[in-house]
């Protein structure tokens, strides 16, 4: 059994919890804490809105000439003929593919530095795009392109316009679609 200092203790403390409980909710009122306003602050504000006047619509005149899709769309240069074609050397591949080279401006690891690099050259206006490949080690890289083009000289000339524009000297490759 409990010694009788310890049972009077303990019985006091219980005396004050429960004393504790029945007046806790008349001192400290809990009813209204967490009530919501559910009415709204927000001033009404009306919205006036003037009424538009629509223009006749305008009809075309019925003898205007049309150009067709064929006048619309010429090329900026002359047609090649099939005979010129096969006279210019290695302008096809043993499969039929059209000879191309595009300049590599730029390998990375980090495909952000790839997109930064791709950017700078679209704003410079190169046709400028990013391909993902893999290296022997199999490690990933984000390789920076500029072209195709099917003139190796144009390639070399935009390769030197490239490096007086403030970018590295890019690597003139054979394309590969």
């Amino acid at each position: 059994m409990l010694k009788p200092a310890l049972r009077e203790r303990l019985l006091g403390a219980l005396v004050f919890l429960c004393l504790g409980l029945i007046f806790y909710p008349a001192i400290f009122d809990t009813r209204n804490e967490f009530v919501v306003d559910r009415d709204s602050q927000i001033p009404e504000q009306l919205v006036r809105v003037e009424p538009m006047t629509l223009e006749q619509p305008v009809v075309p005149d019925s003898e205007a000439v049309v150009p067709t899709a064929d006048q619309m769309f010429l090329a900026n240069e002359e047609p090649v003929s099939a005979d010129e074609l096969e006279s210019r050397p290695n302008i096809l591949d043993e499969d039929g593919v059209p000879n191309a080279w595009v300049l590599q401006a730029g390998s990375f690891a980090d495909q952000a530095n790839a997109a930064d690099l791709e950017q700078r050259l679209l704003v410079a206006d190169f046709r400028a795009y990013v391909r993902q490949t893999q290296t022997t080690e199999d490690v990933r890289r984000y390789r920076v392109f500029v072209g195709p083009y099917l003139d190796r000289a144009i390639a070399q000339a935009d390769s030197a316009e490239l490096s007086s524009s403030g970018f590295a000297t890019p690597l003139i490759l054979e394309f590969s679609p």
